[in-house]
């Protein structure tokens, strides 16, 4: 199929589940509708994962007549790391490619600075809350996004003249079930109660959702006297209760700017 007509835009992404892939999906979708592209959506799981049987689909994508591929590159390799990536791509070459999320070398990307969003977000807890105990569900060490929002977490700490208390720190996954986990991790195993901790921060707002509910379950109020923050900014995240305080990254907008 020629470029001509009505040329074909794939999009490479683990799975169509959260507000955030939603997001992306409709930024992209409002460029493919103005420009008359076709959008073909493959949810093909995260990469390197044995019980992903669905990544076969990626191995023909470079016989696919698409006109350009928009990688989810940190949704992809959240759980593999971004090794995997350039060997990934490799086979597309010859094709328009663009990552988002994270950054692969000689490609274009979309992406935020995940380091300067938590930095803000906890110098806000330390500055207008006077937190000075802030837990961390920091997502799991493989994904690039959570290594960066981490270094973030650990800049604004130093930056106060906080200690870092690896205590405080838990690696957790992606989703609502994770935030509960990580709740009953610093609550259950580790000791901490109300008052030993002021706030959380977490990876994603699924992760804070997930820890908002755990902390009701056990009658533990928030904000007061545990405060819980996110990041990404999904709608779901206004509706919440409370509405959850978190960092907003556009990602409608990163759609829009990749298609």
């Amino acid at each position: 199929m020629g470029t001509t007509a009505s040329p074909r835009i794939a999009v490479l992404l683990d799975q169509v589940e959260t507000d955030y892939h939603l997001e992306i999906l409709a930024g992209i979708r409002k460029i493919c509708a103005r420009s008359g592209a076709r959008l073909v959506i493959v949810a093909g799981g995260v990469l390197g994962q044995s019980f992903e049987a669905r990544n076969f689909i990626y191995d023909i994508l470079p016989e696919a007549q698409f006109d350009g591929i928009i990688v989810l590159a940190g949704c992809l390799s959240n759980h593999s790391g971004t090794d995997p990536l350039p060997a990934f791509l490799a086979p597309l070459r010859g094709k328009p490619v663009i990552t988002l999320g994270v950054a692969v070398p000689d490609y274009p990307t979309v992406h935020v600075d995940n380091g300067f969003g938590v930095r803000k977000l906890i110098g806000h807890l330390i500055e207008v809350h006077r937190s000075s105990r802030i837990a961390l569900l920091r997502g799991p060490h493989t994904s690039l996004e959570s290594e960066a929002r981490f270094a973030g977490y650990r800049a604004a700490l130093e930056s106060h003249g906080l200690a870092l208390d690896h205590r405080l720190i838990v690696e957790t996954g992606l989703g609502r079930e994770d935030g509960a986990r990580g709740v009953g991790t610093l609550l259950d195993e580790r000791g901490f109660r109300p008052g030993t901790i002021d706030a959380i921060a977490c990876f994603n707002d699924e992760v804070a959702l997930g820890a908002i509910e755990e902390l009701h379950r056990r009658n533990i109020g928030v904000p007061q006297p545990i405060a819980v923050v996110g990041f990404d900014d999904e709608p779901v995240a206004r509706v919440s209760n409370p509405p959850l305080t978190t960092v907003k990254q556009g990602a409608r907008e990163q759609g829009e700017a990749a298609a």
